[in-house]
């Protein structure tokens, strides 16, 4: 597997304060800046239909979230990915990070993920690195990122494949905060969500994917949260 090629972020509600809390947290995490790029986000509260392709129209018809108060919020988090994982394909980029913007990072980020990267399965799609405590909807709490992964109930995994990596426990939902994607997994999800549509936000549909393949790769150690000062 080859090294990793690109470390996106999303800005997700093009906030200067999200923005330059990335690039402070990156910094801190010794994250190559020649290899990160900034994606803009598609603000869900001004997603204009016009905006849209009648492509990406289309993937919203089955959705089960249009009717919660927020789910131009959902559909705005959701082109993001999908256009960001088009991208990849146009760009022909072989291994990439894509991060939400309001990510914290773990001691050693770099060190731990350069041993990750080493140890992808041949299979590899995708691999979740971050995870969230507790959420629900608009609300979540950080991952302690200071506790063993030893220590109950801090363990995601329930199969390990490799020294660090492993498969996570059914339940688990990494929220689509932060993931390792290969050039061969964006194609095959892209085709899966043309083929499906978006029948459930962001994370929801992703999991459904990875799940029906029994490719639910995860770091066994949570590498990365969010920051809940930055609100949602």
């Amino acid at each position: 597997m080859s090294s990793i090629q690109k470390f996106f972020y999303i800005n997700l509600s093009r906030r200067p304060d999200r923005n330059s809390h990335f690039l402070k947290e990156a910094a801190k995490a010794e994250i190559p800046f020649e290899k990160i790029e900034r994606i803009e986000g598609v603000d869900g509260k001004k997603l204009q239909i016009s905006q849209m392709s009648q492509k990406e129209i289309s993937l919203f018809r089955k959705t089960d979230y249009n009717h919660l108060p927020y789910y131009k919020g959902i559909m705005g988090n959701q082109l993001a990915h999908f256009r960001l994982w088009r991208k990849i394909i146009n760009e022909n980029i072989e291994l990439s990070v894509i991060f939400q913007d309001d990510v914290m990072f773990t001691d050693s980020f770099m060190e731990k993920l350069n041993k990750i990267v080493e140890e992808l399965p041949n299979d590899t799609e995708i691999v979740w690195i971050g995870q969230h405590k507790r959420y629900a909807n608009e609300y979540f709490e950080p991952w302690p990122l200071d506790k063993s992964v030893n220590e109950y109930p801090y363990q995601i995994c329930d199969r390990f494949v490799t020294n660090h990596i492993g498969k996570y426990k059914k339940g688990i939902n990494p929220c689509s905060l932060a993931y390792i994607i290969t050039l061969q997994g964006a194609k095959n999800i892209v085709q899966d969500h043309l083929k499906r549509g978006f029948l459930r936000a962001t994370d929801g549909n992703m999991n459904d994917y990875l799940e029906s393949k029994d490719l639910t790769y995860s770091t066994i150690e949570v590498l990365c949260t969010g920051n809940t000062s930055l609100g949602t």
